[in-house]
């Protein structure tokens, strides 16, 4: 039980993608998590999963029985994603079990049946979150960056930036909970019909656009797409962008070198970055706040 399993960084789409707009996720491959064993392991939580797993009407789809008996043995998930980041830990953790634990795992999937296993790991992943999509373990089991729109998945290669533009995670230095987040701007979308006619009108194209762009390689017209983007988050998602990085934010779009977006639900965990400056002199723009490299593969 060796392999590796990525965590997921939503690149763009957060919120958008709940309307069944375009979305776009990539494998964070310098995180992740793999099953290991050790005696007295703290494996408490997988237990109440298991509970959970032995309910669901496809039960006999998993072998629960060996995956119980491993549990006893000491079995856990050794990860390094951190809980509540918007970083996919519960996703690498599904993504493991499906792998190991189904009966009959769907390997190199035909785009119909990614659908069919998108679907199958969001009720694996929705003990955790209540309710889940089944993207980030998807991203994670499949190790792939994939383009979604409007309930279509494609398996998708995501250009790497030239080497004049830096993208990073950066550290908000608290975890968060999705779940009020979206339900906040659900209750906008449901509520506020001028706020839902603004957000479909005036955000979700420039969501689009913006993925255009970085697939198709333009990273010049990416990096004003990005402005962009980050100065329409913080119109639409103000209460999801952390107090404590507002002024960092506003900072780096007006001198026009660093932008930052919302990194999944946002509200704590990291937040995505764009920048033209080095990885060194970026890292003196966040005094007290580590950042991290975002990987392209």
């Amino acid at each position: 039980m060796q392999n590796f399993y990525p965590g997921k960084i939503l690149l763009y789409g957060e919120f958008s993608i709940i309307l069944k707009n375009k979305a776009l996720a990539i494998p964070l491959t310098s995180q992740g998590g793999k099953w290991e064993n050790a005696e007295n392991a703290e494996n408490t939580s997988l237990f109440g999963w298991l509970e959970y797993l032995k309910k669901l009407p496809h039960a006999a789809d998993y072998n629960l029985v060996h995956f119980e008996e491993e549990l006893n043995r000491g079995l856990y998930f050794e990860s390094s994603i951190p809980l509540g980041y918007g970083a996919g830990s519960s996703g690498a953790l599904v993504a493991a079990f499906y792998a190991h634990f189904s009966t009959s795992p769907i390997t190199n999937p035909s785009l119909t049946h990614l659908k069919e296993l998108k679907k199958e790991l969001g009720v694996l992943e929705s003990y955790f979150h209540g309710n889940s999509s089944g993207t980030d373990p998807l991203v994670s089991y499949l190790k792939h960056s994939l383009l979604l729109a409007n309930d279509k998945i494609d398996k998708i290669k995501v250009p790497s930036p030239p080497e004049d533009l830096f993208f990073f995670l950066l550290d908000c230095g608290m975890a968060r909970k999705t779940e009020p987040l979206v339900s906040s701007f659900l209750h906008e979308i449901h509520n506020d019909k001028n706020y839902t006619a603004d957000f479909e009108n005036n955000y979700v194209p420039v969501v689009d656009q913006t993925i255009q762009e970085h697939l198709d390689g333009r990273f010049t017209e990416l990096k004003k797409q990005w402005l962009e983007l980050s100065q329409l988050q913080t119109h639409f998602f103000k209460a999801m962008i952390p107090k404590n990085l507002i002024e960092y934010w506003h900072k780096g779009n007006n001198e026009g070198h660093t932008h930052l977006k919302l990194c999944g639900a946002g509200g704590g965990g990291y937040l995505l970055g764009l920048s033209t400056l080095k990885e060194k002199q970026v890292s003196l723009l966040y005094p007290g706040f580590k950042m991290i490299a975002l990987p392209f593969s």
